[in-house]
């Protein structure tokens, strides 16, 4: 990507360095974390269970209760992109 300093890529980092690999567990459990506080906040998308990522379950909550404001953006475009699609999926069928 075009960032301003030099940098790069390491594909599969986490199997190649200590250091990506203790920083990516790092992340994964403050992510888990913040899903957890989260679905306190917005019990009706379930986060505890699926942790943000974006199951048929977690995709038919926003349709059906709308986004907060902790959706990231992009993911929404994705879903209304998807919304306006054919539906391929046998649970919206």
């Amino acid at each position: 990507k075009p960032f301003s300093w030099q940098h790069q890529a390491i594909v599969d980092g986490d199997a190649k360095s200590l250091a990506i690999a203790m920083a990516s567990i790092i992340a994964k459990t403050t992510r888990d974390a913040m899903m957890l506080e989260l679905d306190r906040a917005f019990p009706c998308y379930r986060l505890a269970e699926h942790k943000g990522y974006g199951t048929p379950e977690h995709r038919a909550a926003i349709r059906e209760h709308g986004a907060c404001a902790h959706h990231r953006a992009l993911f929404l475009r994705n879903l209304d992109e998807e919304a306006e699609a054919p539906v391929q999926d046998e649970l919206f069928a």
